[in-house]
């Protein structure tokens, strides 16, 4: 279960709806694993997927996740999405993609949009967490963990490429 489904992550980011969900749902689930547990804490993701998967989200969890984790979600997916779909592993060769309607960036290309896109998710990680610590008392798995858990030191840096 992803903290946001595909559909939403399509609607809300610039990845193609025509994106195959076998591997969008792989790509998501490593933002999550790799991203969102060191973002906020892998106590308190679980805790959300859990309750959403349960229809036990209170309106402040509600909040918190359509307004600052969403946005940290989406452009988090188009970075790794970025270099993802670009590559095509095979049994005796790794190669660059080549759809006949798009010309595949270069590698250059795709660092360069990758470098704003980090600043872009930097902005949302601050919002986040600037939330989060205040409001702490809304969510008690984020404040049980405390500020040492997982990047809730506003002034850390994680990268995830």
């Amino acid at each position: 279960m992803l903290l946001i489904d595909l559909n939403n992550i399509k609607a809300n980011s610039y990845l193609h709806d025509n994106i195959n969900d076998n591997k969008l749902t792989i790509l998501a689930e490593r933002v999550e694993q790799t991203y969102l547990e060191s973002l906020i804490g892998t106590e308190f993701l679980n805790d959300l997927k859990n309750k959403k998967q349960q229809g036990t989200l209170s309106a402040d969890e509600e909040k918190l996740i359509n307004e600052f984790i969403a946005p940290c979600y989406y452009v988090a997916m188009e970075i790794k999405a970025l270099y993802a779909y670009n590559v095509d592993f095979r049994n005796l060769t790794v190669g660059s993609v080549i759809d006949t309607q798009i010309r595949p960036l270069s590698g250059s290309e795709m660092d360069k949009i990758a470098a704003n896109k980090q600043h872009e998710l930097v902005a949302y990680e601050y919002k986040l967490l600037e939330y989060l610590k205040e409001n702490a008392t809304l969510f008690p798995k984020w404040l049980e963990c405390g500020l040492f858990c997982g990047k809730n030191k506003v002034n850390s840096k994680i990268s995830f490429l």
